[in-house]
């Protein structure tokens, strides 16, 4: 049996001046996230590194683990993504408007250990109106994330995030005239290509026990690469078993969802089953109806995969500072990501040894996404990493509604595009480079 084909009635969500007023009322509103953990144990970090494809056993792995510096097992630094579904708890707003990762700003203060006890809480802190030439209105959101040790009080992380929102029915309007991605066509790999990536992933190193001394390094250093899979389905997939999801429900909790908040269900456009809008980034009709050119991966295992990167090059005694990454254009089906980065500052900061790398995600079609990653190293002089001083928890910090996004955070979070060169070892003729 055929279905014919129905376009669904424009009732999709708009980016209008009253929602826009009524939702900056809640900025600075803290509130907490539904976790998808709610324990940190071993399983939760191993579920995490599977997920997301780290092989490090500091990460895994209890008898190795046990001989480090930190005694057990620790958690990847983006297992903390998995203490907030983000949107199990509503209140974002803008109903039926879609919404995607945009870039984010990570710093760290102390490992995740078993048995922490930890609550995530975020909020809304901005928006603001951005021009696209992909959807026409796009809003520009800030929010602000802060993950703090329950038994204790102190900080663990803070993380400054940007959403695009954009109208749906705008997007796909312009998805094959306007869109920067307009000519995109699916890789076909030659046999050789794929024995080329095979023999990329032997090569990744994972350092590990050997300590990456400060004094080792010198700016220009290279770091990686990391590379990627080619993206599919089943990659999203992986990664939300170790995190969860925003609406990775089903039957009554599903149902009972989409009453709360009619705006998440998106039904099929053929045959009106009722769905939620994460499947554009594993149902490739979906995804271009709602104005991609296919199936896509999601900000935050991208952000994760630049991790290991750096995970791998630190070793084991180093600790992870600062992280950022700004997503400049999609890692679609079939893509691979070559990440790769350099050494580009060296500085001792109190006692801490510190080293910035700057980073680049780089597809067989364009540059994907940059970003840095400050580590903190341990030293033949100064001895191993010591932990910095607890950060100050944001939501006690007072609200500035003239200035609310600090100078500092816009500029990483709208960081420049960095001069590295290309790393991706096959091509696509078509995309934008």
């Amino acid at each position: 049996m055929t279905t014919e084909r129905r376009e669904r009635p424009s009732t999709w969500g708009k980016i209008t001046d009253a929602e826009m007023e009524r939702i900056a009322q809640r900025f600075a509103s803290w509130r907490p996230d539904v976790p998808w953990w709610r324990d940190c144990t071993r399983d939760a970090f191993e579920h995490y590194a599977l997920g997301i494809g780290n092989a490090n056993p500091l990460f895994q792995d209890e008898e190795y683990a046990a001989n480090t510096r930190w005694g057990g097992l620790v958690a990847h630094p983006l297992f903390l993504d998995s203490f907030g579904r983000r949107a199990g708890q509503g209140g974002g707003g803008f109903p039926g408007v879609h919404a995607t990762h945009a870039s984010l700003f990570w710093t760290f203060y102390k490992p995740v250990t078993l048995g922490l006890r930890i609550q995530m809480k975020s909020c809304m802190w901005e928006h603001y109106l951005a021009p696209s030439r992909f959807a026409g209105r796009m809003l520009d959101v800030v929010r602000r994330h802060a993950w703090v040790d329950e038994d204790d009080g102190t900080m663990i992380a803070n993380n400054w995030g940007l959403v695009k929102r954009w109208e749906r029915d705008a997007a796909r309007g312009r998805r094959d005239t306007a869109s920067p991605h307009r000519d995109w066509r699916r890789h076909v790999y030659t046999d050789e290509e794929l024995q080329d990536l095979w023999e990329a992933y032997d090569a990744i190193e994972v350092r590990g026990a050997e300590p990456r001394y400060y004094e080792d390094v010198e700016v220009g250093d290279k770091v990686g690469p990391y590379i990627t899979m080619p993206y599919v389905g089943r990659e999203i997939i992986s990664y939300y078993m170790g995190t969860g999801a925003p609406f990775m429900m089903s039957n009554t909790n599903m149902y009972n969802y989409f009453k709360r908040h009619p705006g998440a269900n998106v039904p099929d456009p053929e045959t009106q089953t009722p769905d939620v809008p994460e499947r554009t980034h594993y149902d490739q009709q979906f995804a271009r109806f709602a104005g991609f050119p296919d199936m896509f991966d999601v900000l935050q295992p991208r952000s994760g995969y630049g991790t290991t990167m750096v995970t791998n090059w630190m070793g084991d005694d180093a600790f992870l500072r600062e992280l950022s990454m700004l997503g400049r254009r999609p890692v679609a089906y079939g893509d691979v990501c070559w990440i790769h980065g350099e050494v580009t500052e060296k500085f001792q900061r109190g006692d801490e040894n510190l080293v910035k790398i700057v980073m680049v995600y780089d597809s067989q079609k364009w540059r994907a996404s940059w970003g840095h990653a400050l580590v903190s190293l341990p030293s033949r002089e100064r001895g191993p990493v010591v932990l910095p001083e607890p950060g100050i928890d944001p939501e006690t910090e007072p609200y500035d509604k003239e200035n609310p996004t600090p100078e500092y955070a816009k500029e990483i979070l709208y960081q420049p595009e960095p001069d590295l060169p290309d790393a991706a070892f096959i091509k696509d003729e078509v995309g934008v480079r």
